[in-house]
């Protein structure tokens, strides 16, 4: 499985490949208070207006997710599985770069 697992107990029998960590920003208006804030934190926003409207600026939220690759310890993979983590593996490299 490829996908988010952040501080999920890993079990005895799982491996985990971090691939990226995945960043967040939310979109703000430029008058807003939190348009000039320098750090926001996820839960200061919980009681926040969610809509999209005048114009806006990026807010980014210093949070950020661990996306791997999942899997069960001594399961072999078939070549179709092995192919597409290998790509997986390329495209987070890529991204990497990018950042």
């Amino acid at each position: 499985m490829i996908g988010p697992w952040g501080d999920a107990r890993i079990e005895d029998d799982v491996q985990v490949e971090t691939l990226l960590a995945e960043s967040f920003t939310v979109v703000t208006g430029v008058h807003s208070p939190w348009a000039r804030r320098r750090k926001v934190e996820l839960a200061d926003l919980m009681d926040e207006p969610w809509i999209y409207g005048e114009l806006s600026l990026p807010v980014d939220l210093d949070l950020k997710l661990p996306i791997g690759i999942i899997s069960l310890k001594q399961r072999s993979l078939s070549p179709v599985v092995q192919v597409f983590i290998d790509c997986a593996r390329q495209m987070a490299l890529e991204m990497a770069r990018e950042a």
